[in-house]
């Protein structure tokens, strides 16, 4: 936090004005960050053109090589007729103001062109917009934008008017004698330095630039300054704008019920205005067409006929007679009683079937029950258009007592002068159309009742919905206040130090410094621990922490960010268990507590666990001399890791918190029963397989290990009756402290699984040389070995032998890769779990969910020789080789940790109910928040699955 940072003449090598190829840079901010490392840059920031696009991926990347970023972008603005760009540092990323100014002119990632057609803010409103944002406004590269140096001070000067924080300069284009003239226009005018190379190209000057430690420091004060007066802008929590009931419902009521109300009543007015009507006119059509076509092919009779006449062939009464016979004979319709009618121009009748007292007679005066003439009106039509359609009134087919309206289409048969009609009854109609509409409207019942199931189910969700934000909201307030109490009542801060620089603090740190932790990496072991008489012996030793045996309490003196000084008990821890290397700073408060019951209760109740399981767990075991005082510790690690769960605490630095506490109740135990039983016969090594050995136990797991041992002495039997006592004690007393028997006994106490390594060889030779389903299954288990006490070289000379085979053995992969697909995700209907399964109906099995994710980073690890067990290891490890980009990575941990999460939560509850806890969980009974996690879970699970399919089986 120091050396590294800080040369010995005073400077030290930031580079705050990077460009990548988000904007009009060529390096990805991957390449980017690397070219910093290499540089030894150890303060960056990416400040592209107008966008924010890439500042996420280069956090990530310069966090995995030690190097601290501050937010920055590259604002172009308009002042006076110029277009002076300024560098905004330290400011919140998504504060709205800054988003809106983003808004108004961007590079894209595509092309990487701004685009000059849009409106840029004035200087004015950027400077205050960065302010309010929390962060400080820089004038970028000054002698390029002014180069004549009096009119430069005077941009400054009216840039000064409206707050802005400093200039640039130090910058890496500016020659000695320029840097000069601009750090003494920056102490004239009280304002503050950045430095920065400007770097689009990686070249001999870029990136990477020196500054003295004294003007950085005045950066970073001006820095942590903007975002403490930014937040001493009172804020209202979103969480405590909560609507009141009536305003809820009205939402409720505007956006859910009336939209799914308006859409079942549009159908119904739809059906009933629109859709009906047009079928009743669309058969009512069909039923004209039908009698028209059929009286075209009667009039062809009337043309033959008289063809035949006309060729002598018949007389021309004999052809009138037998056309008059042969229609009248005529039928149609569904009962067969429709018929056809004749008459001629006079009118009189000449046919019709059902009215035979009216053939022959002179019909000019009768009329229907409406007193129309409706022969008059046939013979009428006729003369004047030839065919046409006319309405009346008619007896019922053969019915002379019933009287129904009837329509009917009639036809001039020039050449005798006759007129041929037929028609259809509006009944008849009526009767079709009536069962139509029923039809449709039983059709459009159905489908209305499926609707009007799915807006309630909507509706439902809706309220589900809403019940999980209240229910988030109450959760997080709670929460909000517990960290607040936590903060007042608790009086140690931790930080962990690595690669020289605070990499992570806790909430009472940040109270202890007064300084946000985002913001403690900025600041060196002097800024905190400032040289004085008090600090001697603590500095010696964080000064020189490889030269100091750890851990190591003693008083000191912290300094705060505002000045103040603070009498502190320090405590120092180097860190070995995790992937990254570094220290533990532990800070509390050099007050007397022992009498204070009420801060110790205040702590009890926001953690929920007594106050010794707050201790130190794995300590307390490692201290333990009666295997009774190791059981207690053990049994506490449930509520320990309840209380973690409600305080936001990764999964994953759970899960590897009671691994660590299974390896050191393991190791303590061997050495007990070393202690009783008298020293090995020959070297061995204790090792965990399973989820201990991938360091992701959970409260429900059962006992995973075995032992391996040298045989050079030749008297296997004797060695192994030795290891198999020792393993016995070592197992029934885990088992005695909520560790489970393994239910297919794949532990150190039975014999197969205690043998020399040579023994241990064979083993692996049959199961990767035969991958049969068996095998497959105990291979799965026992790859996942790590050393927990003893020899290590013997473990780590099978895993050498493991990889040799794989080498010489490819077609174990397919075999491997289906093994890896046993889990199958079950199906998802209108996005709810479609779960089932007699035994646990509803339910799903989390860990098998789980395990589909430890498979996948475990075939690949073996296709690669990665010797990682943990499984975010193993993913980092296929990350670096190729296998995955950063982002799928980041994707799969996101899945991991939700899934574990959820079995975590799911078995706590358990405990708390009194019942074991087990794997399942009821997806009815998720909230609306976890369903949805758990189906994008399941969908990750299925991309993961199709690239082991593409990978390895060819699909």
């Amino acid at each position: 936090m120091k050396s590294e940072s800080v040369k010995d003449n005073g400077y030290i090598r930031i580079d705050l004005h990077c460009h990548s190829s988000y904007s009009d840079g060529i390096m990805t901010p991957s390449l980017l960050a690397q070219k910093l490392k290499d540089k030894g840059v150890i303060f960056a920031s990416l400040t592209d053109h107008d966008t924010l696009q890439g500042i996420d991926a280069f956090r990530n990347e310069c966090a995995r090589h030690g190097i601290s970023v501050i937010t920055g972008i590259e604002l172009t603005t308009e002042f006076d007729g110029r277009m002076p760009h300024l560098l905004a540092y330290g400011f919140d990323a998504e504060n709205p103001e800054i988003r809106q100014i983003l808004d108004k002119g961007s590079y894209t990632h595509d092309n990487a062109v701004l685009d000059q057609t849009k409106r840029y803010p004035s200087s004015a409103d950027a400077i205050g917009a960065i302010h309010r944002a929390g962060g400080i406004a820089i004038l970028a590269h000054p002698s390029k934008t002014e180069p004549d140096a009096a009119a430069l001070e005077k941009l400054v000067d009216e840039l000064i008017r409206f707050e802005l924080d400093g200039i640039e300069a130090v910058y890496a284009d500016d020659d000695t004698d320029t840097q000069k003239r601009l750090i003494t226009l920056v102490k004239s005018r009280k304002i503050v330095t950045s430095a920065g190379t400007d770097c689009h190209v990686p070249g001999y000057l870029c990136p990477g630039i020196n500054i003295s430690v004294e003007l950085w420091k005045e950066f970073r004060d001006r820095l942590l300054e903007a975002d403490k007066n930014a937040q001493k802008t009172p804020e209202p929590l979103p969480l405590a704008l909560v609507s009141d009931r009536r305003s809820k419902l009205k939402s409720f009521l505007l956006n859910i019920v009336m939209p799914a109300s308006l859409t079942f009543i549009l159908f119904i007015i739809s059906l009933f205005a629109i859709f009906l009507p047009y079928f009743e006119r669309t058969l009512l059509d069909r039923k004209r067409d039908t009698i028209r076509e059929v009286t075209q092919a009667a009039w062809s009779l009337l043309e033959e006929l008289n063809t035949e006449s006309s060729q002598g062939l018949l007389s021309l009464e004999q052809a009138k007679e037998q056309a008059k016979r042969r229609i009248q004979d005529i039928r149609y319709g569904d009962e067969n009683k429709d018929y056809f009618w004749l008459q001629d121009l006079t009118p009189s009748i000449i046919m019709h079937p059902y009215r035979k007292d009216l053939n022959g007679q002179d019909v000019s005066e009768f009329k229907d029950q409406r007193g129309v003439r409706i022969f008059v009106e046939f013979a009428e039509l006729a003369s004047k258009e030839g065919e046409g359609y006319i309405s009346y009134v008619w007896q019922w087919q053969d019915d002379e007592e019933r009287i129904e309206p009837k329509e009917s289409y009639i036809r001039m048969f020039e050449p005798w002068n006759w007129v041929i009609g037929t028609g259809i009854y509006v009944y008849d109609v009526q009767a079709e159309i009536a069962k139509l509409r029923s039809y449709i409207v039983n059709v459009s019942l159905v489908i209305a009742s499926f609707v009007l199931l799915l807006l309630l189910y909507l509706i439902r969700q809706g309220l589900r919905l809403e019940r999980s934000r209240s229910e988030a909201v109450r959760m997080l307030n709670e929460s909000t206040e517990r960290y607040r109490s936590l903060t007042e009542a608790a009086t140690e801060g931790a930080m962990f130090v690595s690669d020289g620089r605070c990499r992570y603090a806790n909430l009472v740190m940040e109270e202890l410094t007064g300084c946000p932790a985002s913001y403690l990496e900025l600041l060196d072991y002097d800024d905190l621990f400032p040289l004085m008489d008090a600090n001697s012996q603590w500095r010696a030793c964080i000064d020189d922490p490889e030269n100091c045996e750890t851990p190591v309490s003693m008083t000191g003196v912290l300094k705060r960010l505002d000045g103040g000084l603070l009498s502190c008990v320090m405590t120092l821890r180097k860190v070995t268990e995790t992937s990254v290397a570094g220290y533990m700073i532990l800070v509390r408060r050099n007050v007397e507590m022992t009498d204070n019951t009420g801060v110790k209760m205040a702590i009890g109740r926001l953690l929920q666990i007594p106050a010794n399981v707050t201790s130190d767990i794995a300590d307390k075991i490692k201290d333990s001399a009666q295997v009774a005082d190791i059981i207690s510790h053990c049994r506490k690690t449930p509520q320990l890791v309840r209380s973690l769960l409600e305080n936001g605490a990764s999964t994953t630095a759970i899960t590897h918190m009671l691994a660590t506490v299974t390896d050191v109740t393991t190791k303590r135990l061997t050495q007990i029963a070393i202690r009783e039983m008298g020293p090995p016969p020959v070297p061995f090594c204790f090792l965990a397989l399973g989820s201990q050995g991938r360091e992701s136990q959970t409260l429900y797991t059962d006992q995973d290990n075995a032992i391996v041992f040298d045989s050079t002495n030749g008297d296997d039997e004797a060695a192994q009756e030795y290891f198999l006592r020792l393993a016995g004690f070592v197992c029934d007393s885990l088992e005695e402290a909520g560790y489970r028997n393994c239910v297919g006994k794949s532990m150190a106490n039975n014999p197969r699984w205690c043998q020399p390594l040579h023994v241990w060889k064979k083993y692996f030779d049959e199961w990767i040389k035969q991958p049969e389903q068996k095998q497959m299954m105990e291979f799965s288990i026992f790859f996942d070995f790590r050393p927990v006490y003893g020899d290590q070289a013997l473990s780590h000379g099978l895993r050498e032998h493991i990889f040799e085979l794989l080498r010489e053995t490819p077609y174990f992969f397919p075999q491997a890769a289906q093994n890896a697909l046993q889990f199958k995700a079950p199906p998802r209907f209108l996005g709810t779990l479609m779960t089932g399964g007699k035994e646990h109906q509803g339910m799903l099995n989390v860990k098998e969910a789980t395990m589909a994710l430890v498979s996948y980073a475990r075939l690949y690890a073996l296709w690669k020789s990665v010797s990682d067990t943990n499984t975010l290891d193993r993913l980092e490890a296929i990350t670096r080789l190729g296998v995955l980009l950063n982002s799928r990575r980041d994707d799969i941990i996101n899945v991991y940790e939700a899934l574990l999460r959820l079995r975590l939560r799911n078995q706590v509850k358990a405990i708390e109910n009194n019942r074991q806890p087990d794997n399942w969980i009821d997806t009815v009974l998720l909230g609306n928040i976890d369903e949805v996690v758990l189906r994008e879970c399941l969908r990750e699970i299925d991309l993961m699955q199709n690239q082991i399919r593409r990978d390895f089986l060819g699909g």
